[in-house]
């Protein structure tokens, strides 16, 4: 894309299906449906964005591959949901807010920790109940505490990084019968 182009708009490429890959360093906003239904779409490289609209990447079922900005803020409603090849998002945000079920029905594997409003996480309500049978590392950073119940039976983690001082809530790993590894550096 140019790079005077700083905004992907609304269904710009949706149910693009051939389109592969999206390499751009100007691009601040991928808006609403964006990319919705490219199911070839296997990488995103996103270094300047600081918004993902609603849908953007919805049912890209062919995406595993996303590296986002340091500088996200947002991420919509379902950006990412029913991308059925995406195990890891790459962000290393200290304070993105993201929409309700963003990752749904995505098999996410490997997370670093978002932000919610209440900086607490509710993981079943951002990526979807899939989350407890998928999820198998964590990493918890720039967290003032972590809710009641936040990966109470979530089956398949492994693996717990805690990086700086949060405050864990009752149950917060309760039940998390895989769970082998946990570090917490303050």
């Amino acid at each position: 894309l140019s790079s005077g182009i700083t905004v992907i708009p609304a269904k710009a490429f949706k149910g693009c299906t051939n389109l592969t890959t999206i390499n751009t360093q100007n691009i601040v906003s991928v808006e609403n449906d964006a990319f919705m239904n490219c199911d070839s779409l296997w990488h995103i490289s996103l270094p300047s964005a600081t918004k993902i609209g609603s849908r953007a990447f919805m049912g890209c079922s062919g995406l595993y591959d996303v590296s986002l900005s340091s500088e996200i803020k947002s991420i919509g409603s379902l950006a990412f949901a029913s991308c059925n090849m995406l195990t890891k998002i790459n962000n290393s945000s200290d304070s993105c807010k993201l929409g309700y079920h963003t990752f749904n029905n995505s098999p996410i594997k490997n997370i670093d920790s978002f932000v919610n409003d209440n900086n607490k996480l509710f993981l079943s309500f951002y990526f979807g109940n899939d989350i407890k049978h998928n999820l198998v590392s964590v990493t918890i950073s720039n967290r003032k505490s972590l809710g009641i119940g936040s990966f109470a039976g979530f089956e398949s983690l492994q693996t717990v990084k805690i990086l700086n001082d949060t405050n864990i809530g009752f149950r917060a790993f309760a039940n998390c019968k895989n769970l082998k590894k946990i570090t917490i550096t303050v």
